[in-house]
């Protein structure tokens, strides 16, 4: 979340101008120079829209989509390189070019959030210039070691579950492995989808992998009210951190289980 300086790289790009850049009017985005034809990258779960240079007010070929309840804007583009359409984190959206008002190939990254413009940070700008492909492995293993596969129904305090740990068709449901893992994913799917929601921060392959466990057993609710992602979001990563340790409760009783899912959890957000 540092804020980008004339003259820095950016994954091999060269910052060229910043935010309201004193030197010139209204620049309400960064610059950053590179060789044509440099991609650039879903930073998660988007949908990408082409804009025209006849609709960009001088800023040529563009590719926006909306991603951690913000805008995004990448301008300048190659001609024909934008890909428009849903996209998975990781996948090429579109080129380095110089179409439009241009000096030269760059990219120019501006982003609005309410409709209002921001400061793109070092963070954002990498997030679309490197490529983050999310190794849902990770999360799959760590949520099958943390649930453990049972074949039938059992009340865990809040509803019916089998599999791993998602809910039962009734009290007396079992399922065989196969149908465990269809509906783990179906619910990973859904959990993905929520921390794209309302994470507003990059985040690594260790943080994506504690939230996803996370998230998977407090739900979506539960998530977007807590603490920890009001820490988070505000760019507090070790504050955020240390409110894994609050939510091992169940029914009004602390459980050991959910402690010892906490800290392991905590500790793979911190990279431990």
């Amino acid at each position: 979340l540092s804020p980008l300086k004339s003259g820095e790289q950016v994954a091999g790009l060269e910052v060229t101008s910043i935010y309201l850049d004193p030197t010139r009017d209204n620049h309400r985005g960064v610059d950053l120079a590179g060789p044509v034809g440099t991609p650039y990258f879903a930073p998660g779960q988007v949908t990408v829209n082409c804009v025209p240079p006849v609709n960009t007010n001088g800023g040529g070929y563009m590719a926006e989509f909306q991603h951690m309840g913000m805008q995004w804007q990448l301008m300048h583009l190659l001609p024909d390189t934008c890909v428009p359409g849903d996209a998975q984190s990781g996948q090429k959206i579109g080129e380095l070019g110089s179409t439009g008002n241009s000096t030269g190939p760059h990219l120019h990254l501006q982003i609005l959030k309410d409709g209002q413009f921001i400061e793109p940070k070092r963070g954002h700008a990498t997030l679309v210039l490197i490529p983050n492909v999310v190794d849902q492995g990770d999360a799959i293993a760590f949520i099958k070691a943390e649930e453990s596969f049972r074949s039938c129904a059992y009340f865990d305090y809040a509803q019916y579950s089998n599999g791993y740990g998602t809910r039962a068709k009734s009290a007396s449901e079992c399922i065989d492995q196969d149908e465990a893992d269809r509906r783990l994913m179906a619910h990973l799917s859904g959990v993905t989808s929520a921390i794209d929601k309302h994470v507003n921060v990059p985040l690594n392959q260790g943080q994506r992998t504690a939230l996803t466990s996370f998230v998977y057993n407090v739900g979506e609710v539960n998530f977007a009210q807590s603490q920890l992602l009001r820490s988070l979001n505000a760019g507090d990563y070790p504050g955020a951190a240390r409110h894994f340790d609050s939510w091992v409760h169940a029914d009004g009783q602390r459980l050991e289980g959910l402690v010892q899912r906490r800290a392991r959890e905590k500790a793979v957000f911190l990279g431990q």
